[in-house]
């Protein structure tokens, strides 16, 4: 088990906070392992346990999410700005700065554009007023970006989760609950509100729900090597 391993398990683990203590149970399992060929059945065991290998025959996600990022995004024409991109981020945030700098890497270059993607201004009044939702904890979008759209938005609302893991979807049920009403009719609480998650890691013996989501997003495939192309 190499450190890429480790960050790249780790961070996919941060996605989902009912899979935390089972995670801590495998990390402990690995480090007292001294044998090579142990561990990389225990990383085998993990995957499994947590879902990863649960995923369609080809999982398009190398290629669906460049499609998405790079022809929504301006970047650098030379790769070298990334190397120092990341080496700044991971100064900012260790371990994970670095792979998620690189992610975005093979936009350079990118062959597909996008002529009608929207550049802004972000600080129109929009038809309709715009709930946004930002995870206090969330490892892979981070709050401060919910909280400044909230401020560019005029008329906006900001829906917190005090809670980890990415995204809110079914973390909640008082997220949810609003989220749905906002959706389906014509309202908007009247200020920004804050709800709690319905699992607390480590605090309840339960298992997280079922539609909290036992399949556990890998994100870093462990091919990739972090340092070198995460």
């Amino acid at each position: 088990m190499g450190y890429d391993d480790l960050v790249s398990f780790t961070l996919g683990s941060m996605y989902d906070p009912g899979s935390w203590p089972l995670f801590a149970e495998v990390l402990q399992e690995v480090e007292a392992l001294s044998d090579k060929q142990d561990a990389a059945a225990a990383l085998r065991a993990l995957r499994i346990r947590l879902g990863g290998l649960n995923h369609e025959g080809y999982p398009n996600f190398i290629e669906g999410f460049p499609g998405v990022a790079c022809s929504d995004s301006d970047n650098p024409e030379s790769v070298e700005a990334w190397a120092d991109a990341a080496r700044a981020s991971d100064r900012e945030f260790p371990y994970f700065g670095r792979p998620w700098t690189w992610f975005s890497s093979i936009c350079e270059p990118w062959p597909g554009q996008d002529s009608d993607r929207y550049t802004g201004p972000f600080t129109k009044t929009t038809h309709n007023q715009v709930l946004v939702v930002g995870n206090k904890y969330d490892p892979a979008t981070r709050y401060r970006g919910a909280a400044t759209l909230r401020r560019l938005l005029p008329k906006s609302r900001l829906l917190t989760l005090e809670g980890w893991g990415h995204t809110s979807l079914f973390l909640s049920s008082c997220i949810d609950k609003k989220v749905n009403r906002y959706l389906l009719v014509p309202w908007l609480p009247s200020s920004d509100a804050t709800c709690q998650p319905d699992v607390v890691p480590f605090a309840q013996s339960q298992s997280a729900p079922e539609s909290a989501g036992a399949k556990l997003p890998l994100v870093i495939p462990p091919v990739r090597r972090l340092g070198v192309g995460d």
